[in-house]
């Protein structure tokens, strides 16, 4: 009897542990990813007072297509929120995050892309998110060039 109770419990903490729910770890590296990710998405959203259903949409697709845990997207929501009450330092993060993934990285790439692609959601770039993301690009080592070819495509 016993091994079918312990064969049930591996079966149901394994399905606990692919829902993201349970006692599972998540890897530091990613950890911090969806940290600053998500928290720079979330101060970004809301640097114009006004996160539109846009950039909502935006940010949602984004967790759906990174395939995050029920655990990671609660990460990512937290972060997103203390973006969004200005609870992050802007450069501390980024640099937080290029102390893992330097300048040129794919992973610098992504962390660009998805801030650029974030700005563009609602067709309408205000003052404050276009020197944010200057901000965003002298700190991955990018170019304002680079920005504005982004920004026209």
């Amino acid at each position: 009897m016993s091994n079918g109770s312990s064969g049930i419990g591996r079966i149901l903490g394994g399905l606990g542990s692919m829902l993201g729910l349970g006692g599972g770890t998540i890897d530091p590296d990613r950890q911090m990813v969806l940290e600053v990710l998500f928290g720079l998405l979330g101060y970004l959203a809301k640097l114009d007072s006004l996160i539109t259903s846009h950039e909502a949409d935006y940010i949602n697709q984004l967790m759906d297509e990174m395939k995050l845990s029920m655990k990671e997207r609660e990460i990512a929501s937290t972060s997103a929120q203390r973006g969004k009450n200005r609870e992050i330092d802007v450069k501390a993060e980024l640099s937080r995050y290029r102390q893992r993934y330097p300048y040129g990285t794919q992973e610098c790439e992504k962390l660009y892309a998805a801030l650029v692609e974030l700005a563009a959601a609602d067709d309408r770039l205000r003052p404050k998110e276009r020197q944010f993301l200057e901000t965003v690009t002298v700190e991955l080592g990018y170019e304002l060039k680079d920005l504005d070819a982004r920004l026209a495509d």
